[in-house]
């Protein structure tokens, strides 16, 4: 059994449908279980072969309740393991935007300071009280440094650029600034991913960090045409402006010797999914 906090957001919804075409068995804990910032049950946890974090605040009033809330949620999970006895591994889903920015692909040992983002900055220290703590109860943990998931059938995130896009091309208008390429990967290849992970080596006493990531950057200028150009096929109207190329912001990961995590979808694979006249949009 793999129970999936915060499996009720975008990321849970496709994860918990590529878990069980695997045939695993998948428990979604979310927002209507409870508040996660002030408590998370022990007993969901009891029994599980693993636990993966996706429960965070990715947008906030705020940068003060961006950071406490993220950090009350760990606080949180790690008061559940608390009172567990066996305690199984957690797998906690964290993000490329750690790391600084960096002209080169970003690997374990990149800097991390000075922070991308804000919300980078939180990432990084949820990741270091996760760090201190499964030391302190003696837990496996495994953090994921991920790139942006997607998944090629509805829903589409509503906090994405790809989502962005997608009502661009309804607008009739897209705007891509600094020519930004991003590490992409499909969720279908996490499901299978962190599979693999659970199943190889993080039953130790120990914590494991990698970057979930494909290695190839893709541009999101170059999709934003591809995309325009299939609407327009099919009868829509639209077009893209580029704003302030250089320099081009870039996030690519490093990927592990093993690359789990798939070679990520292609442009003319995105494309056509934002250009789909059944698109589903949160």
């Amino acid at each position: 059994m793999i129970v999936l906090l915060g499996g009720t957001g975008f990321v849970g919804i496709h994860l918990q449908r590529e878990l069980a075409l695997l045939g695993e068995s998948v428990v979604v804990k979310g927002e209507s279980d409870g508040d996660f910032r002030e408590n998370v049950d022990s007993s969901w946890c009891a029994g599980a072969d693993g636990v993966i974090v996706l429960a965070g605040v990715t947008r906030a009033a705020n940068s003060r309740d961006l950071i406490w809330d993220n950090l009350r949620i760990v606080a949180s999970v790690i008061d559940a393991y608390a009172q567990l006895g066996t305690k199984p591994p957690l797998l906690f889903l964290s993000s490329l935007h750690v790391y600084a920015i960096s002209p080169d692909p970003l690997a374990i040992n990149s800097p991390t300071s000075p922070s991308r983002s804000l919300y980078g900055w939180v990432k990084r220290a949820c990741e270091t009280f996760l760090q201190f703590h499964a030391g302190c109860l003696e837990f496996p943990l495994w953090i994921g440094r991920a790139g942006n998931l997607v998944a090629p059938s509805p829903p589409m995130n509503r906090l994405s650029f790809l989502h962005d896009m997608r009502m661009g091309l309804k607008a009739g208008r897209i705007v891509i600034r600094s020519s930004p390429k991003r590490d992409l990967v499909w969720i279908h290849d996490l499901a299978r991913g962190l599979l693999f992970r659970l199943k190889n080596g993080l039953h130790r006493k120990a914590v494991h960090i990698e970057n979930v990531c494909s290695g190839r950057p893709l541009s999101l200028a170059e999709l934003a045409a591809a995309a325009c150009e299939i609407w327009k096929a099919s009868g829509g109207s639209c077009d893209v402006e580029v704003k302030d190329p250089d320099p081009p912001d870039i996030m690519v990961g490093a990927p592990p010797v093993d690359r789990v995590w798939g070679s990520g979808p292609t442009v003319s694979e995105l494309a056509r999914l934002l250009a789909a006249p059944d698109t589903a949009l949160w």
